[in-house]
């Protein structure tokens, strides 16, 4: 039901994502990321998130919105692509 996920939210991932393709390049992130690498971002949002700190300085977006990009990175290495390097 697709009709439940909040737009919202969905139009806010689809922002820091067209951030990080102009920044980064298309598709960088299914380039060979390191899990490391990938854990590090989300802990650090989730960290300032947790802090109190609801907005990423940089994008001025939800701190929660970049953890789910990255939670999203971390599926399509596992679930799609079947590794994560």
């Amino acid at each position: 039901m697709v009709d439940l996920l909040v737009p919202e939210f969905l139009v806010d991932v689809a922002k820091i994502m067209t951030m990080g393709a102009k920044k980064y390049g298309l598709y960088n992130w299914q380039k060979d990321l390191e899990r490391r690498r990938i854990l590090a971002a989300l802990y650090r949002h989730a960290l300032a998130y947790h802090m109190g700190e609801k907005h990423d300085v940089e994008s001025g977006l939800s701190h929660l919105c970049h953890i789910a990009c990255n939670a999203m990175f971390l599926y399509w290495y596992d679930e799609v692509r079947g590794e994560l390097p």
